[in-house]
């Protein structure tokens, strides 16, 4: 009889990920294949899924109003969004306001998105598989951290060519889900 091995456990234990924090979220197309457009001269160039990728990113405040897209990039076979899970309400307590609790998380965020874009785009590729079974998050954990993947993301495009999704870096593969 085959054992399968134990899978690697993607979410952090006991984390709840309705808190009022910023995460860095990384979400590769399937099988890595570069489906949402090229990096031409350090610039990302979308194709129509890319574009769909990013316009249903514009769009994720408009489905819950305690999510903020602080900074996104759509690459040829994944994106980076960092985003803040943010308080609509307080309430008042002993001369303190405290956020009520959430009712959105990250998994919940993530499943919406992913399956919103899958939507539209199977309305002109019917039969395209865009996303791979899960997604990479590091909560962030103070303002260097922030501001490092703040960066991150603006640069993103211009180091292409070393970034450990891209097959002709030397540091492909490094990184996986």
């Amino acid at each position: 009889m085959d054992i399968l091995p134990d899978r690697k456990m993607l979410r952090l234990k006991g984390f709840d990920y309705s808190n009022y924090v910023s995460y860095f979220v990384t979400i590769c197309s399937h099988e890595r294949k570069f489906i949402f457009g090229d990096v031409t001269d350090g610039n990302m160039i979308l194709n129509q899924l890319g574009q769909t990728v990013f316009s249903e990113l514009e769009n994720l405040h408009s489905h819950y109003d305690s999510v903020e897209i602080e900074n996104f990039v759509v690459m040829p076979n994944h994106i980076h969004i960092l985003l803040s899970i943010i308080s609509q309400d307080l309430i008042a307590l002993e001369n303190e306001e405290i956020p009520l609790p959430n009712n959105i998380s990250l998994p919940q965020i993530i499943r919406h998105y992913k399956a919103g874009v899958s939507r539209n785009i199977r309305k002109y590729r019917p039969d395209s598989k865009i996303w791979q079974k899960s997604y990479h998050d590091r909560i962030v954990r103070n303002e260097f951290e922030y501001e490092t993947f703040y960066k991150y993301i603006i640069a993103n495009p211009a180091v292409w060519d070393k970034d450990c999704h891209n097959p002709i870096s030397m540091d492909y593969n490094k990184w996986s889900l």
